[in-house]
């Protein structure tokens, strides 16, 4: 699906391409996900405006609950209306919501904390018991290590202790290795506990976020089906307009190049008078800039300017001027297409065909 809308003050264009809604054109000043303008020019564009990114079939705004989070965690309610297509005022609610979620989860998570790290000293403790106690065997020190370490894959399962050290307890000096592993291991899960209270925060905020979200699907749904009937029937409205519009009555005499206007504006899809004439070449439409030439036109600018890349930019040593062959450059440097050398924007060249006068002539088109 792709609809494209001409307007005297902009040119907009709707498609599904990838899987997602998409209103993108030229307006002046911008050009690009310009949506928001065109809608203030026209209003009918808005529901397009607001389902811009948002997926085809389910009507889901692209990335809906990491952005969603991200603003709300911010406090910012306008862009959280316009990202998930709710009020104002219910965004600012939902704020609150996810607010009171972070409060309530950090409370749960220094509870979390204050147990896991009361559990890592009682585990320290052990170690030490373990190792010092008066009249301990090679032996007793293996199994108290060996207590321990069950008790630490039991209680903290994302920590990952040195079992394979467990079996290899020859003398004092490889138990000591061993419970410096340990030691090791409870330092990196106190420093984990100390982030429970934010991680516990982050999931009681996804939790309402996920469940407001799921309650938004059915009508995000139905937008989706209704954005797509309104394109079809903007587009409808569009063409009758353009239809009775002043591009037939378009005073062409008040053009220098009114051929290569028409050429523009054909290719732009946009009104004549959107287009300024800056020279014979150069033309300028929704703030940008384009060279708009005949094929003979375009050779001679071709032929200029890779005269003017010879001169001023390869640095030929004055010994060595006489030997460089300038035409033989050229012709291996023409192998690229002239849009790599007019076309300064993308290095492209475009060509439409016009009539003009009962003439018909094509034209090539390079963006500045």
């Amino acid at each position: 699906m792709k609809y494209t809308y001409r307007h005297k003050k902009f040119t907009a264009v709707f498609t599904d391409e990838d899987g997602y809604f998409n209103l993108t054109g030229d307006v002046e000043g911008g050009s690009g996900a310009c949506g928001d303008k065109i809608a203030k020019i026209d209003g009918r564009f808005r529901l397009m405006n607001s389902m811009h990114l948002c997926d085809v079939k389910t009507g889901v705004p692209m990335h809906v609950e990491a952005n969603a989070l991200y603003w709300a965690k911010k406090g910012s309610g306008n862009i959280l209306s316009n990202h998930l297509r709710i009020s104002i005022e219910d965004a600012m609610l939902l704020i609150d919501k996810i607010v009171v979620a972070g409060v309530i989860g950090t409370a749960i998570g220094e509870k979390s904390k204050k147990d896991e790290m009361a559990r890592v000293d009682d585990l320290r403790h052990k170690i030490r018991a373990a190792m010092t106690t008066p009249g301990k065997t090679i032996y007793d020190i293996f199994n108290g290590l060996k207590s321990v370490n069950n008790n630490l894959r039991k209680n903290m399962e994302k920590v990952k202790m040195p079992t394979e050290y467990l079996g290899n307890i020859y003398d004092i000096q490889s138990a000591r290795k061993v419970r410096d592993k340990m030691l090791e291991s409870l330092e990196k899960t106190m420093k984990a506990a100390q982030k429970l209270p934010q991680l516990q925060a982050d999931t009681e905020q996804k939790q309402v976020m996920e469940t407001y979200i799921n309650g938004l699907r059915e009508r995000w749904a139905q937008e989706a089906k209704d954005v797509v009937k309104q394109a079809q029937d903007l587009s409808d409205e569009y063409k009758n307009e353009n239809e009775t519009d002043n591009d037939v009555t378009f005073d062409w005499d008040k053009c220098n190049e009114p051929a290569k206007v028409k050429a523009l504006s054909k290719w732009l899809e946009c009104y004549p008078e959107n287009i300024e004439e800056i020279s014979c070449d150069e033309f300028e439409a929704h703030g940008r800039t384009y060279l708009v030439m005949d094929d003979e036109e375009a050779n001679r600018r071709w032929d200029e300017y890779l005269d003017n890349y010879i001169d001023d930019c390869l640095e030929i040593p004055e010994q060595m001027i006489n030997y460089f062959d300038r035409n033989t450059w050229k012709e291996d440097a023409r192998m690229d297409g002239r849009g790599h050398s007019l076309g300064s924007y993308d290095g492209n060249e475009y060509d439409v065909t016009v009539e003009h006068n009962g003439k018909k002539e094509t034209y090539y088109i390079y963006r500045q």
